[in-house]
């Protein structure tokens, strides 16, 4: 089940993940701005998203990390939010709570929920296929 975890929006306001995910499935990307397998995902994101339109999927981005290895803050947050046109929440974890919390590293991690906020996928570094089928997976349940 998801944790209780909170994350800083763009503006520095807190919210608890729980709370946010209310969807029939969930899909949260940890992202680093060091991280060009993030920079590349992250680059294509709202194009991805474009099949699930019609589906009641919650999609965020978690900031981990800044270009300089270090913790995020709402300015990074919002000019990567800028820098890559983002149509979904961005969120930032200036506390390495996501890490701790879901056992992984700071980049490049999926994790699909499902409606009851199970998680259904906790990848670092997951292949399209594997976040898709997850996503269609926890959608059909």
């Amino acid at each position: 089940m998801l944790p209780s975890l909170t994350l800083m929006d763009c503006d520095g306001t807190p919210h608890d993940l729980r709370d946010l995910c209310g969807s029939d499935a969930a899909w949260i990307f940890e992202f680093a701005a060091w991280c060009p397998p993030c920079r590349s995902f992250a680059r294509n994101m709202n194009a991805r998203l474009a099949d699930y339109a019609d589906e009641d999927l919650a999609v965020y981005l978690v900031i981990s990390a800044d270009a300089n290895f270090g913790a995020p803050d709402a300015a990074d947050c919002r000019a990567i939010r800028e820098q890559y046109g983002l149509q979904i929440p961005v969120l930032y974890d200036p506390n390495g709570d996501f890490q701790r919390v879901f056992g992984v590293p700071d980049n490049d991690v999926h994790v699909v929920l499902d409606g009851d906020g199970t998680i259904t996928l906790k990848e670092h570094y997951a292949s399209e296929a594997e976040v898709y089928d997850a996503i269609d997976a926890a959608l059909a349940d």
